[in-house]
C-alpha cells in the first residue's frame, strides 16, 4: 500500500507501523497519538479489531465490510445495515493480482463511537496488517507482523482463505507466543487479544 491517503467520507487509512526491511519496523508515534489520543473517545472503552492472515487472501476486502457497517451504525444507529447493489466497498486499499498491497500496519484514522444494545457506548478502531507468507516476506517478519497485531487487538480476526488446517494453527501458535514474549518484555502481563475468530 502506498503512503497516499485513502478517503471515504473524509476519513482514510493511516500507516502506523512501517516495514522498513528484513525484521525492521518503525512506529509512527505521531499518527498513533493523533488517532488514539483524541478526546472525543477518551471516556469510552476501546475495542480494537485487527485482521491478520496470508497475503492476497482478502483481508483488506473483508475489513471494508466492517468499515461500511461501522460507518452506517455510527450515522444511523436505529437503522439496519444491509448490503445492496449501491454498496461501494472502499477504504482499506485492495486489488486483484498476486502483488502484495498492504505493507506494515494501517489503522483507520476515525474511531467509531457505537452504542451497544445495552445502551452503553464503545469506541471501535479498525486495523489492517501486512499479509503473511508471500514470496517476499520472511518467516521471522511474518511472526513479528502477526505478533504486533496480537498486541494491538482486543478482537483478532485470523483470515483463512480455505480450510483451517493444522499448519495454520501451528503458525498461529508460534506467532501468538511471539506476541506474548514481546508483551512480557515490555513489562505487560503477556495477555493479548480478548477474542479471536476465524474467517
Amino acid at each position: 500500500m502506498s503512503s497516499s491517503k485513502i478517503s471515504k467520507n473524509s476519513n482514510y487509512a493511516v500507516q502506523i507501523i512501517e516495514h522498513l526491511s528484513k525484521n525492521q519496523f518503525k512506529v509512527d508515534e505521531s499518527s498513533v497519538k493523533k488517532i488514539y489520543g483524541n478526546e472525543r473517545i477518551a471516556d469510552f472503552p476501546l475495542v480494537v479489531l485487527c485482521i491478520a492472515g496470508n497475503a492476497r487472501k482478502g483481508k483488506s476486502f473483508l475489513l471494508n465490510f466492517f468499515l461500511d457497517y461501522l460507518i452506517h451504525k455510527e450515522q444511523n444507529p436505529d437503522k439496519e445495515w444491509t448490503l445492496n447493489d449501491k454498496t461501494k466497498l472502499a477504504g482499506f486499499e485492495f486489488r486483484e493480482g498476486e502483488d502484495r498491497t498492504t505493507m506494515g500496519i494501517w489503522a483507520w484514522n476515525h474511531i467509531f463511537v457505537i452504542e451497544q444494545n445495552n445502551g452503553k457506548k464503545v469506541a471501535v478502531s479498525l486495523i489492517d496488517s501486512q499479509g503473511t507468507f508471500d514470496n517476499k516476506t520472511t518467516y521471522e517478519d511474518c511472526s513479528t507482523i502477526f505478533a504486533m497485531t496480537c498486541l494491538f487487538s482486543s478482537i483478532m480476526c485470523f483470515n483463512v482463505f480455505t480450510d483451517l488446517q493444522e499448519d495454520k494453527l501451528n503458525d498461529l501458535t508460534v506467532f501468538v507466543e511471539h506476541g506474548k514474549k514481546i508483551a512480557e518484555n515490555l513489562g505487560g502481563s503477556g495477555k493479548l487479544f480478548q477474542v479471536i475468530f476465524w474467517n
